[in-house]
């Protein structure tokens, strides 16, 4: 329902290129993002910033059987400086 990109970490800005952070977490039965932590990360910087992100995304709940259930995702973010 709402998915806000990452900001890219000041820390690296100075160097810039790219990088990627796997975030793993578990949405809620309301759809909130609770548990989110680093599977791996390029760089720190870009984990925290991926994490921080993901936590604030919304979903529509997961259903099983027709039941609303918490579900556990991972997903990939990719972060680049626009030159």
């Amino acid at each position: 329902l709402a998915m806000p990109p990452p900001d890219y970490p000041e820390a690296l800005r100075k160097n810039g290129g790219s990088g990627n952070a796997i975030i793993a977490f578990i949405v809620t039965k309301e759809g909130i993002v609770s548990t989110t932590y680093v599977i791996k990360a390029t760089h720190p910087e870009f984990g925290d910033a991926a994490a921080k992100t993901v936590a604030s995304w919304k979903f529509r709940p997961a259903k099983r059987r027709g039941k609303v259930v918490n579900c556990k995702l991972s997903v990939p973010i990719y972060f680049a400086l626009d030159k």
